[in-house]
């Protein structure tokens, strides 16, 4: 009989401990907002909350959200493995980021005390600088030639190098890998469009 009663003690203590232990999570559900579910999905997508950047050579840069997304795409378009898997892309969402920072000079990769900046007629100059999009930090890189010598005076008193601005344009894109008429594989990428209106000036610290 005593036995039977340490028995029946025993689990109604279990049985409270498992009815706290429930009223606890439920709780902690409860104090998660949908835009912190959000942002959790988000880093665990891809660990860092960062992207993966691919530069298409064109000026277009490619965002994925995981290594394995990038690793995909790669396949698919490389010749030589000739897998027979083709991708097309969808535009989801755009947006226009108006006179936006896009980087500093490569001429100027330090600091300096200069009176004037001068940048030489056909030179290439390349700007890499990141963004927010969608809940993550995506990258943008940029050429540009000038046509024309460019002269820029600056307040020799203070720390400064070249930088630019512009307008970019990018896009949320849906992209589906396919075989014949079958589709294998669907995912979301960031497309970097366009770099436009892009203007030089010299940056303070």
């Amino acid at each position: 009989m005593v036995n039977k009663k340490k028995m029946f003690l025993l689990l109604v203590v279990l049985g409270i401990m498992s009815s706290s232990l429930l009223v606890s999570t439920v709780s902690a559900q409860e104090i998660v907002t949908p835009l912190a579910l959000v942002q959790e999905n988000n880093k665990a997508v891809n660990g860092a909350n960062e992207m993966f950047p691919l530069e298409l050579g064109n000026g277009e840069v490619l965002n994925f959200y995981t290594q394995e997304d990038k690793d995909m795409y790669l396949s698919s378009n490389n010749p030589k493995l000739r897998s027979g898997i083709r991708t097309r892309e969808k535009e989801l969402s755009s947006t226009v980021y108006k006179n936006r920072f896009i980087g500093y000079n490569s001429l100027t990769p330090h600091w300096s005390y200069a009176s004037s900046y001068t940048i030489s007629r056909n030179r290439s100059i390349s700007f890499t600088a990141s963004y927010s999009y969608d809940g993550v930090t995506s990258s943008i890189t940029t050429q540009i030639t000038n046509g024309v010598a460019v002269n820029l005076p600056a307040d020799a008193r203070k720390s400064s190098r070249l930088a630019a601005r512009a307008d970019v344009t990018v896009a949320k894109i849906q992209m589906e890998f396919y075989y014949g008429t079958t589709v294998t594989n669907r995912i979301n990428v960031l497309r970097t469009k366009s770099v436009r209106n892009i203007t030089n000036y010299v940056a303070y610290r």
